[in-house]
């Protein structure tokens, strides 16, 4: 699986999230685009837990220049969520979520 989307669509009946983090997401940082994990085997850009490709970083990046005021949103409300949560209790789900949206905090950090 290559395309793993930070938050699902929100649907027209503005219906809730699967996990409530994606609503927070999606109200700070409407323009984030989505992560892409790489499963090759060459060059990529190495979070914690999952690689990432280079694309998917750039377009972070790329994100937070445009947007800056939704990426110092995001950093501040994730680094709360990160600093709270304990990835061993999440479910599975939950987990590859917050590995994720921590790679793109990550990301935003370092730019």
């Amino acid at each position: 699986m290559l395309f793993l989307l930070l938050f699902g669509i929100t649907a027209a009946s503005n219906a809730q999230s699967t996990y409530p983090i994606e609503d927070t997401v999606t109200a700070v940082a409407p323009h984030m685009p989505a992560l892409t994990r790489y499963t090759g085997s060459s060059a990529c850009w190495h979070g914690l837990t999952y690689n990432y490709t280079f694309t998917s970083r750039d377009g972070i990046l790329a994100w937070a220049l445009a947007y800056p005021w939704e990426a110092d949103g995001y950093k501040a409300s994730i680094g709360r969520y990160i600093a709270a949560t304990n990835v061993s209790t999440l479910s599975s789900g939950e987990a590859d979520l917050y590995h994720d949206l921590r790679a793109a905090h990550m990301m935003v950090v370092d730019r």
